[in-house]
Formats: C-alpha cells, sequence, structure tokens
C-alpha cells in the first residue's frame, strides 16, 4: 500500500512539472479568497490610474499657460471678481469685452509707434492683417478659423494677462522659403552676362502651409485653402512630421503628466494662396515679428 502511494505522489508530482499553469489554476481557483482579492486589485487599479492620471489633471488644469499668470500673480487684475446677479450679467459682460477691446488697441498703438512690421489677427471680423505703423498694407480674409476650445473655457483674467502684451515670432516652420530664390547659370564674363535676358520670376506654385511659434505657447498654423497637388503630398507629409515632432511626448510622458503647463495654444488659419504666400513672405523673421489678437467676445 505505501509503495502505491508513493508511485500516486511520484505520478502527481510529475504531472505538475509537465503542466505547471493547469496546477496554478486549480490551486489558485479553489481557494474564493484569493479570487476575490485578484479581482478587486484587478478593478481597482486602473481606476487609481485614471483618477491619479485624467480626472485630477483634468480638474486642475488651466486653459492658459500658467508660466505667464505665475510671472504676474501680484497683478491686481487677478482679484477675485464677484459673481453678478442675473439682471447684471449683461452689464458684467460688457465690462469684460469692453476690456478685451482696450487691451487690443492699446497693444495697436504699441506696435504702431515702432518702425516694424506686425500682425493683427481679428477674430472678431475673420481678418488677419499686415500693419505698418497703424496701418493695413496688406488685409487677408480668413475662410476658416479653428481657435483652441482652452480659448473659450479661460478666464477673462488669465486671459486678459495672456494677451496683454503682443506675442513675439520664436521660430517658423514652412513648406516654401522666406526668401524666394532665382537659380540662373553664371555667365563666363561680364560681356556675357549683359546679354543675358532680364527675365523676372516665374510665378511660384509650391502648396503654401506654415507655422508661426510665438512666446507664451502660443502656435499660429496656417495654410491655403485650395487643395494641393499630388505631387505636393511629399511636401505636406514633411511639413506635417516637422510640426508633430515638436509637441511629441512619450507615451510615459503623457502618463506622468498628461496636461502639462507649456502644452501649446493652436490657431488654426485657411485662407487663399496668395494671402497665405503674402502674410510668410512679409513678417520680420523670428523674435522681430510681433502679433497681436482680438479674441471672440466673451458670453455667459
Amino acid at each position: 500500500m505505501s509503495t502505491n502511494h508513493v508511485k500516486d505522489s511520484k505520478s502527481t508530482d510529475t504531472a505538475t512539472q509537465k503542466n505547471p499553469v493547469s496546477w496554478f489554476f486549480s490551486w489558485f481557483f479553489r481557494r474564493p479568497g484569493m479570487l476575490i482579492l485578484f479581482i478587486f486589485l484587478a478593478l481597482a487599479l486602473p481606476v487609481l490610474v485614471l483618477i491619479q492620471a485624467v480626472i485630477i489633471p483634468a480638474a486642475t488644469f488651466e486653459p492658459i499657460p500658467q508660466s505667464v499668470i505665475k510671472a504676474n500673480g501680484n497683478d491686481t487684475i487677478f482679484q477675485k471678481m464677484v459673481q453678478p446677479q442675473e439682471d447684471q450679467r449683461d452689464l458684467y459682460l460688457k465690462i469684460l469685452n469692453q476690456e478685451q477691446k482696450l487691451s487690443f488697441y492699446q497693444n495697436r498703438l504699441l506696435l504702431a509707434r515702432q518702425d516694424s512690421i506686425y500682425l493683427v489677427l481679428n477674430l472678431q471680423d475673420s481678418m488677419l492683417d499686415i500693419e505698418i505703423k497703424g496701418l493695413a498694407v496688406h488685409r487677408c480674409k480668413l475662410l476658416e478659423i479653428d481657435a483652441s476650445k482652452r480659448l473659450q473655457v479661460a478666464q477673462h483674467e488669465e486671459l486678459q494677462q495672456w494677451l496683454g502684451q503682443p506675442f513675439t515670432l520664436k521660430d517658423e516652420i514652412s513648406t516654401i522659403p522666406k526668401v524666394p530664390i532665382l537659380v540662373v547659370d553664371a555667365p563666363k564674363d561680364t560681356t556675357e552676362a549683359a546679354k543675358l535676358p532680364k527675365k523676372p520670376m516665374e510665378p511660384e506654385k509650391t502648396v503654401v502651409y506654415f507655422s508661426l511659434i510665438f512666446d507664451k505657447n502660443l502656435v499660429v498654423q496656417i495654410q491655403q485653402i485650395e487643395p494641393y497637388l499630388l505631387e505636393e503630398e511629399v511636401l505636406v507629409k514633411e511639413y506635417y512630421e516637422k510640426t508633430a515632432g515638436l509637441y511629441k511626448r512619450s507615451l510615459m510622458d503623457k502618463i506622468l503628466s498628461p496636461m502639462p503647463e507649456n502644452l501649446p495654444v493652436f490657431i488654426h488659419l485657411k485662407m487663399n494662396e496668395g494671402d497665405a504666400r503674402t502674410i510668410y513672405r512679409s513678417i520680420p523673421h523670428a523674435n522681430f515679428a510681433k502679433l497681436i489678437i482680438n479674441p471672440l467676445d466673451e458670453k455667459m
């Protein structure tokens, strides 16, 4: 009998060694306490990650870049305003919108005193102007506008502070060169050079897509409304890869900081090809070009 018992034990050990997975599940399901604990952990862990990585950051996220707010945290504009009563809301909104217009015209007057070219983005009139000393030298009609929702949900005080000073261009990405270049075969001598025909440059047909990267985390992306040609698909793809590379974040960064303070504020604009080309070629280089914005009226 003992011999048979030893044989059974050996056979069980052999079966366990051959199929440890089956043995584990058999052992696991025979213990209901372990099963309940496993289910609890399996449900609790995703919920904790969701709360920590999504719900809490979303609840505490400020639409306007915090670096601007912190730099001027002692400004009186950040004093908490009293919630208006129902019959005072129209007057309250009128005051807020007048404050935005006043800030816009102050910035416009500031740039008009300088000897430089600057951009005026008027979201209320759907216009983008090139101005010099307060005069619009070229006016572009915006055919499509897609402004970040963060501008609509931002607190008035924070939006005012963000728009309080003109934006300064820091970098740019484009499908066209900043300055057009005419390539000619070099003449052998001055006599041959004098015989060369003085023909003008041929009209450009390259698709116009460009991104203007300003300070205070603002990115204005402008593109032509006309569809691009099939042979320009590679050029457009390279443009999108460059722009996406500037804001690409690893999966770990997205988990640890789903809504960082330096998250860009995008404004996408579409206009005709000629206007888009004129805008890009007219503005000064980075660190010199300026932009002011007249935002949409606030609503409650």
